[in-house]
């Protein structure tokens, strides 16, 4: 967690807007620890957390924050990878 809040810290700091997460049974939130019953809720969960972002952006007082990237580790990073390959696979196959 610690390793997290510097690298969100030093990205803030450098200009760009940091929206964390924090899975149910990881870091601090409640739930059974460590459990999860498929990637499938994880990769829902940053894809649903990146929409809520989107939307947030698009309030005026934050059109100054810069083009968003995510970001995650261990299980983030997996969640992460696996949504934005679902995603190309998806515009991939799409046209």
């Amino acid at each position: 967690m610690e390793v997290s809040t510097g690298v969100a810290r030093k990205v803030a700091s450098s200009g760009y807007g940091v929206f964390a997460m924090d899975y149910p049974g990881f870091g601090l939130s409640d739930g059974l620890h460590g459990h999860f019953p498929s990637l499938d809720k994880p990769v829902n969960g940053v894809a649903e957390h990146y929409s809520n972002i989107k939307v947030l952006l698009k309030n005026p007082k934050l059109r100054n924050i810069p083009t968003s990237y995510l970001f995650g580790q261990s299980l983030g990073g997996a969640s992460r990878s696996i949504l934005l390959s679902s995603i190309s696979l998806a515009i991939l196959t799409s046209t």
